[in-house]
Parts: structure tokens; sequence; C-alpha cells
């Protein structure tokens, strides 16, 4: 498979990326607001962290180790991700600038970067000393410690806003349901508790500048259901489905939210076609 850029109506060829089974192992093929592309190539060997600053690809090398892969990129070309140390563990990284910084862990265990905004934070997850044990991190010049919701063992980070907001999952043990969808601020971590939906699978997906945050819950059983939600200061709002086959799986998901509050995901529709759809304001379309 290869990055493409598409500009103008124009189609241009970045490289090859790394992909498996549709699901980038770089995590991402990530896309700034000024253009800029980062993604991870695939073997042989192990992953490089590519940027595309325009003219052409830059492999942004490694923190010692011998592979990268990057989450994130923002307007500055500022690049965040994991990448193997001599040690042999995985630590967060941010490169700009031809430079790659190594943003350090709690542990010998490592850890991991997975966004920045405009103005250079970061979160991600770092492991504690305990290799069960990891918690979410804010960083902005330091590590910062985000801890996990009470009764709950470790959590990660997932996104972040301009305003600082951090996204993320609480976990109760070591990557187990049940799985609690937070977000925290200055004032600390809060549960989104989706209280409509009868599960503790919470998954969050983004968040917008305005605090919106999108998820999911999955049910389980043989088909694992899935509810889409959006919360917004202490609200959730469950965001409604076609309705499918209800003899199957049914593929509902939510990949986007941007700062009007639109949506983005897709839907699983009569006849077991997936569609595309947009949430707008109590209103769906494909």
């Amino acid at each position: 498979m290869r990055v493409v850029l598409w500009r103008n109506g124009l189609m241009q060829d970045l490289g090859p990326v790394s992909f498996l089974d549709l699901v980038p192992r770089g995590q991402c093929v990530c896309l700034s607001e000024t253009g800029l592309v980062a993604w991870a190539t695939p073997p042989p060997g192990r992953n490089r962290a590519m940027l595309w600053d325009g003219s052409q690809a830059i492999d942004l090398g490694t923190l010692g180790g011998d592979g990268a892969s990057p989450n994130a990129v923002n307007s500055r070309g500022q690049v965040v991700g994991t990448s193997n140390t001599p040690t042999g563990s995985a630590h967060a990284f941010v490169w700009e600038n031809g430079v790659m910084r190594d943003l350090g862990a709690f542990s010998s265990f490592g850890s991991s970067a997975a966004d920045i905004n405009e103005q250079g934070v970061i979160t991600g997850t770092t492991w504690r000393d305990d290799p069960r044990t990891f918690h979410a991190f804010i960083w902005n010049g330091q590590m910062t410690d985000l801890g996990a919701l009470p009764g709950d063992g470790a959590s990660g980070g997932g996104a972040l806003n301009e305003r600082g907001q951090v996204v993320g999952i609480s976990y109760m043990t070591y990557f187990a349901d049940p799985k609690h969808a937070f977000i925290w601020d200055h004032s600390g971590m809060q549960a989104l508790n989706p209280p409509n939906l009868t599960t503790d699978n919470e998954r969050v997906v983004g968040l917008n500048n305005r605090g919106q945050v999108i998820g999911l819950n999955i049910q389980g059983g043989a088909l694992f259901r899935r509810h889409l939600w959006v919360w917004e200061d202490g609200v959730l709002q469950e965001l409604p489905t076609f309705d499918g086959d209800p003899n199957i799986v049914s593929i509902h998901g939510v990949a986007a939210i941007n700062d009007r509050g639109d949506i983005v995901g897709w839907s699983t529709a009569p006849g077991r076609k997936v569609h595309a759809v947009l949430w707008r304001q109590g209103s769906d379309s494909h």
C-alpha cells in the first residue's frame, strides 16, 4: 500500500506505508492542518517513521533502536510517536527540525506518545514500576502522571485539544474490562459515565476544541452491539445508527468530530451494507 495526498484535485504518491489488515501498524497516517503527513514504512525490517514536509519524505530516525512509528503531527512539523531505544524498550518521542527527543518514562518498561496539539503539548501512556500498571501522561516540557479513575489501576491517554484537555481510557486492571472513558483537565480526571449504555467496555475516539468527546460502548454477547455517543459538559447523547440485520454483527463507529460538532463515522444499513455517516445537530445523512 502507498500513502497518497490529495490536493487541488491531484493525487500525489508519497511512498509505501505499513498496514496490517487495513489497520496501520504505526497507528496512523497522520495529517496536519498545513498538509504535513506522517506515517510508518513497511517491512522488511522494523517500521521507520516518515514525514512529508511538502517537498520530500524525511526519515525521522530513532532513539537509538531499530524502529519508530508516528502517531500524530501538528502544523509546526512536530511529530510524536514511539521509538525503540538501545536497551530494547520503547519510549515516547517528539521530533522537530531534524532532532528526535526522548520524552522519557516513569520506569524501564517504556512509554508511548499518542497526540500533540498546536502548542506542542503531548499526551500518551507511560508504564510504572509494575509492567501491568501504566498511566496517561501530559507533557509540556516535562512528563506529568495523570493517574487513573478511582478504583482503577491503569489508564492511557489517547487525544488532546488546544485547551489541554486529555481524553483516554481508564482500566480496572491491565487492558481488561471494565474500561472507563475519561476526560482530564487541570481540575483532575473525570469519568464520562455513559449511564444509559449497558456495558462497561467504553472507548474514546476523539475530542474537539469545545471539549465535546466522541466514543463508543461495546456490548458483549455473540453480536457485540456498539453504541455510539457524544459527550459535552457532563451530558451524554447516544447517536442514532441505521437498522442493520439484527442477526449479524452490525458495524458502527465514529471517526472524528470538528469544532462545529459535526461527527463522521459509519453504520451498517439494511442489506448488510456499511455506509459513511455524518451526524449534524440531531440529523444524520449518508
